[in-house]
Protein backbone atom coordinates (compact mmCIF):
# COMPACT_ATOMS: atom_id res chain seq x y z
CA UNK A 1 0.00 0.00 0.00
CA UNK A 2 1.46 3.39 -1.00
CA UNK A 3 1.54 6.44 1.26
CA UNK A 4 -1.50 8.07 -0.37
CA UNK A 5 -3.59 4.93 0.14
CA UNK A 6 -2.55 4.70 3.79
CA UNK A 7 -3.54 8.32 4.38
CA UNK A 8 -6.98 8.10 2.78
CA UNK A 9 -7.69 4.76 4.48
CA UNK A 10 -6.89 6.38 7.83
CA UNK A 11 -9.17 9.31 6.97
CA UNK A 12 -12.01 6.96 6.00
CA UNK A 13 -11.50 4.88 9.13
CA UNK A 14 -11.80 8.04 11.23
CA UNK A 15 -14.95 9.08 9.33
CA UNK A 16 -16.51 5.68 10.06
CA UNK A 17 -15.36 5.52 13.68
CA UNK A 18 -18.80 6.42 15.04
CA UNK A 19 -20.70 4.22 12.61
CA UNK A 20 -21.24 3.79 8.87
CA UNK A 21 -21.33 6.78 6.55
CA UNK A 22 -23.38 7.24 3.39
CA UNK A 23 -21.88 6.37 0.04
CA UNK A 24 -22.24 10.03 -0.82
CA UNK A 25 -19.91 11.01 2.04
CA UNK A 26 -17.50 8.18 1.23
CA UNK A 27 -17.29 9.30 -2.42
CA UNK A 28 -16.83 12.91 -1.35
CA UNK A 29 -13.78 11.92 0.70
CA UNK A 30 -12.39 9.57 -1.94
CA UNK A 31 -12.69 12.15 -4.72
CA UNK A 32 -12.32 15.53 -3.03
CA UNK A 33 -10.45 15.30 0.26
CA UNK A 34 -7.99 18.23 0.14
CA UNK A 35 -5.01 16.07 1.11
CA UNK A 36 -5.47 12.92 -0.92
CA UNK A 37 -8.70 13.00 -2.95
CA UNK A 38 -8.68 11.64 -6.47
CA UNK A 39 -9.51 15.00 -8.05
CA UNK A 40 -7.31 17.08 -5.75
CA UNK A 41 -4.14 15.03 -6.26
CA UNK A 42 -1.50 16.23 -8.71
CA UNK A 43 -1.76 13.40 -11.21
CA UNK A 44 -2.72 12.83 -14.82
CA UNK A 45 -6.30 11.57 -14.81
CA UNK A 46 -7.56 12.39 -18.30
CA UNK A 47 -5.99 11.42 -21.60
CA UNK A 48 -5.20 8.53 -23.90
CA UNK A 49 -1.83 7.78 -22.28
CA UNK A 50 -1.48 4.54 -20.27
CA UNK A 51 -0.86 6.45 -17.02
CA UNK A 52 -4.22 8.23 -17.29
CA UNK A 53 -7.49 6.64 -16.13
CA UNK A 54 -9.97 7.70 -18.81
CA UNK A 55 -10.34 10.07 -21.72
CA UNK A 56 -13.14 12.39 -22.80
CA UNK A 57 -14.09 14.15 -26.03
CA UNK A 58 -11.70 16.97 -25.09
CA UNK A 59 -8.81 14.49 -25.16
CA UNK A 60 -9.23 13.93 -28.88
CA UNK A 61 -7.74 17.24 -29.98
CA UNK A 62 -9.19 20.36 -31.55
CA UNK A 63 -12.18 18.82 -33.37
CA UNK A 64 -14.45 18.75 -30.31
CA UNK A 65 -13.45 22.30 -29.36
CA UNK A 66 -14.19 23.56 -32.87
CA UNK A 67 -17.61 21.87 -32.84
CA UNK A 68 -18.53 23.37 -29.46
CA UNK A 69 -17.41 26.88 -30.44
CA UNK A 70 -19.16 26.64 -33.81
CA UNK A 71 -22.40 25.58 -32.14
CA UNK A 72 -22.14 28.33 -29.55
CA UNK A 73 -21.57 30.98 -32.21
CA UNK A 74 -24.63 29.81 -34.15
CA UNK A 75 -26.82 29.94 -31.04
CA UNK A 76 -25.43 33.32 -29.98
CA UNK A 77 -26.13 34.83 -33.39
CA UNK A 78 -22.69 36.44 -33.64
CA UNK A 79 -22.71 38.08 -30.17
CA UNK A 80 -19.62 36.23 -28.99
CA UNK A 81 -17.50 39.39 -28.71
CA UNK A 82 -19.70 40.52 -25.80
CA UNK A 83 -19.69 37.36 -23.69
CA UNK A 84 -17.26 35.44 -21.47
CA UNK A 85 -16.65 31.73 -22.08
CA UNK A 86 -16.81 29.95 -18.72
CA UNK A 87 -15.65 26.34 -18.43
CA UNK A 88 -16.55 24.34 -15.34
CA UNK A 89 -14.40 21.45 -14.07
CA UNK A 90 -11.54 21.59 -16.55
CA UNK A 91 -8.39 19.77 -15.51
CA UNK A 92 -5.70 22.00 -13.90
CA UNK A 93 -3.54 21.90 -17.04
CA UNK A 94 -6.38 21.72 -19.55
CA UNK A 95 -9.43 23.43 -20.95
CA UNK A 96 -11.45 23.47 -24.13
CA UNK A 97 -10.07 26.75 -25.47
CA UNK A 98 -6.47 25.57 -25.08
CA UNK A 99 -7.03 23.36 -28.12
CA UNK A 100 -7.52 26.44 -30.32
CA UNK A 101 -5.01 29.11 -31.41
CA UNK A 102 -7.57 31.81 -30.60
CA UNK A 103 -11.21 32.21 -29.60
CA UNK A 104 -13.93 34.70 -30.55
CA UNK A 105 -15.13 35.57 -27.04
CA UNK A 106 -14.64 38.72 -24.99
CA UNK A 107 -12.88 36.77 -22.25
CA UNK A 108 -12.57 33.30 -20.75
CA UNK A 109 -12.76 31.90 -17.24
CA UNK A 110 -12.13 28.44 -15.80
CA UNK A 111 -13.80 27.10 -12.65
CA UNK A 112 -11.85 24.08 -11.43
CA UNK A 113 -13.42 21.21 -9.50
CA UNK A 114 -13.74 22.38 -5.92
CA UNK A 115 -13.71 26.10 -6.77
CA UNK A 116 -16.69 28.29 -5.86
CA UNK A 117 -19.38 28.05 -8.53
CA UNK A 118 -19.87 31.75 -9.30
CA UNK A 119 -20.98 33.08 -12.69
CA UNK A 120 -22.44 36.43 -13.72
CA UNK A 121 -23.11 38.59 -16.76
CA UNK A 122 -23.29 37.55 -20.43
CA UNK A 123 -21.68 34.12 -20.69
CA UNK A 124 -21.38 30.81 -22.45
CA UNK A 125 -21.14 28.20 -19.69
CA UNK A 126 -19.52 24.97 -20.83
CA UNK A 127 -18.79 21.75 -18.96
CA UNK A 128 -17.66 18.36 -20.19
CA UNK A 129 -18.37 15.49 -17.76
CA UNK A 130 -18.74 17.74 -14.73
CA UNK A 131 -21.99 16.55 -13.17
CA UNK A 132 -21.00 12.88 -13.25
CA UNK A 133 -17.86 13.75 -11.24
CA UNK A 134 -19.93 14.81 -8.21
CA UNK A 135 -20.74 12.51 -5.25
CA UNK A 136 -23.94 10.45 -5.31
CA UNK A 137 -26.08 8.26 -3.04
CA UNK A 138 -26.70 4.52 -3.46
CA UNK A 139 -30.12 3.03 -2.75
CA UNK A 140 -31.40 -0.52 -2.72
CA UNK A 141 -35.03 -1.73 -2.71
CA UNK A 142 -35.29 -4.54 -0.18
CA UNK A 143 -38.07 -6.00 1.97
CA UNK A 144 -40.63 -3.74 0.35
CA UNK A 145 -38.89 -0.38 0.84
CA UNK A 146 -35.96 1.72 -0.26
CA UNK A 147 -32.85 1.51 1.92
CA UNK A 148 -29.69 3.54 1.60
CA UNK A 149 -26.34 1.83 1.21
CA UNK A 150 -23.39 3.05 3.21
CA UNK A 151 -19.78 2.29 4.06
CA UNK A 152 -18.39 0.93 7.32
CA UNK A 153 -15.04 -0.23 8.66
CA UNK A 154 -14.94 -3.86 9.80
CA UNK A 155 -11.61 -5.41 10.81
CA UNK A 156 -9.85 -2.44 9.18
CA UNK A 157 -11.52 -3.22 5.85
CA UNK A 158 -14.09 -1.05 4.07
CA UNK A 159 -17.42 -2.84 3.83
CA UNK A 160 -20.72 -1.99 2.14
CA UNK A 161 -23.66 -1.96 4.56
CA UNK A 162 -27.27 -0.83 4.71
CA UNK A 163 -27.73 2.34 6.75
CA UNK A 164 -30.25 2.19 9.62
CA UNK A 165 -32.12 5.15 8.12
CA UNK A 166 -32.10 7.37 5.05
CA UNK A 167 -29.76 10.35 5.10
CA UNK A 168 -31.46 13.75 5.29
CA UNK A 169 -30.88 14.53 1.61
CA UNK A 170 -32.51 11.28 0.49
CA UNK A 171 -35.36 11.51 3.00
CA UNK A 172 -36.24 14.97 1.65
CA UNK A 173 -36.56 13.59 -1.91
CA UNK A 174 -37.89 10.10 -1.16
CA UNK A 175 -41.34 10.97 -2.52
CA UNK A 176 -39.86 10.92 -6.03
CA UNK A 177 -38.98 7.22 -5.77
CA UNK A 178 -41.37 4.53 -7.04
CA UNK A 179 -43.34 2.82 -4.28
CA UNK A 180 -42.42 -0.62 -5.62
CA UNK A 181 -39.38 -2.07 -7.37
CA UNK A 182 -37.89 -5.56 -7.87
CA UNK A 183 -36.18 -6.98 -4.79
CA UNK A 184 -32.54 -5.87 -4.76
CA UNK A 185 -32.99 -3.13 -7.37
CA UNK A 186 -30.17 -0.62 -6.99
CA UNK A 187 -30.37 3.08 -7.80
CA UNK A 188 -27.41 5.48 -7.84
CA UNK A 189 -28.88 8.93 -7.24
CA UNK A 190 -26.72 11.99 -8.13
CA UNK A 191 -28.45 14.52 -5.89
CA UNK A 192 -25.26 16.62 -5.69
CA UNK A 193 -25.47 17.09 -9.46
CA UNK A 194 -29.06 18.34 -9.13
CA UNK A 195 -27.99 20.69 -6.33
CA UNK A 196 -25.05 22.08 -8.30
CA UNK A 197 -27.16 22.67 -11.39
CA UNK A 198 -29.87 24.41 -9.35
CA UNK A 199 -27.24 26.63 -7.73
CA UNK A 200 -25.87 27.55 -11.14
CA UNK A 201 -29.29 28.37 -12.63
CA UNK A 202 -30.17 30.68 -9.73
CA UNK A 203 -27.24 33.01 -10.36
CA UNK A 204 -27.31 36.32 -12.22
CA UNK A 205 -26.09 35.37 -15.68
CA UNK A 206 -27.50 35.42 -19.20
CA UNK A 207 -26.49 33.35 -22.19
CA UNK A 208 -25.90 29.72 -23.10
CA UNK A 209 -25.53 26.62 -20.95
CA UNK A 210 -23.74 23.74 -22.74
CA UNK A 211 -23.31 20.62 -20.60
CA UNK A 212 -21.89 17.45 -22.15
CA UNK A 213 -22.31 14.34 -20.03
CA UNK A 214 -23.59 10.79 -20.06
CA UNK A 215 -26.88 9.87 -18.48
CA UNK A 216 -30.30 8.32 -18.88
CA UNK A 217 -33.92 9.43 -18.48
CA UNK A 218 -35.28 9.16 -14.93
CA UNK A 219 -37.66 6.36 -15.92
CA UNK A 220 -34.81 4.25 -17.29
CA UNK A 221 -32.65 4.76 -14.20
CA UNK A 222 -35.40 3.58 -11.84
CA UNK A 223 -36.82 0.85 -14.07
CA UNK A 224 -34.18 -0.59 -16.40
CA UNK A 225 -30.89 -0.43 -14.49
CA UNK A 226 -31.26 -3.03 -11.72
CA UNK A 227 -27.56 -2.99 -10.83
CA UNK A 228 -27.30 0.80 -10.80
CA UNK A 229 -24.93 2.77 -12.99
CA UNK A 230 -22.00 3.45 -10.64
CA UNK A 231 -18.54 2.41 -11.74
CA UNK A 232 -14.89 3.23 -11.28
CA UNK A 233 -12.17 4.01 -13.81
CA UNK A 234 -8.52 3.22 -13.25
CA UNK A 235 -5.90 2.96 -16.00
CA UNK A 236 -8.69 2.86 -18.63
CA UNK A 237 -10.44 -0.10 -17.01
CA UNK A 238 -13.97 0.12 -15.65
CA UNK A 239 -14.84 -1.57 -12.36
CA UNK A 240 -17.89 -2.02 -10.12
CA UNK A 241 -16.22 -2.21 -6.69
CA UNK A 242 -16.44 1.38 -5.45
CA UNK A 243 -14.50 0.57 -2.28
CA UNK A 244 -11.39 -0.62 -4.08
CA UNK A 245 -8.52 1.83 -4.72
CA UNK A 246 -10.14 4.66 -2.76
CA UNK A 247 -8.54 7.94 -3.76
CA UNK A 248 -6.74 6.27 -6.66
CA UNK A 249 -9.67 5.62 -9.01
CA UNK A 250 -12.44 7.76 -10.46
CA UNK A 251 -15.95 7.06 -9.16
CA UNK A 252 -18.91 8.05 -11.29
CA UNK A 253 -22.52 7.29 -12.24
CA UNK A 254 -25.01 8.30 -14.91
CA UNK A 255 -26.84 11.57 -14.37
Amino acid sequence: MNEESEIINAILADACSDGPISYRNYIDIALYHPECGYYTAKAQRVGRKPKADFYTAESLGSVFAELVISGALKLLEQKAAHVTFVEIAAEPDGGLLQHLPKHPFKDSKTIRLGDALEVEGPVVIFANEWLDALPFHRLCFTDGKWRERGVAIQNNILQEVLLPQLSDAIAAEAGRLPEKAPEGYQFDWPLDAEKALKQLLQQNWQGLLLLFDYGKPWEELIQNCPSGTARTYLKHKAGTDLLQNAGQADITCDV
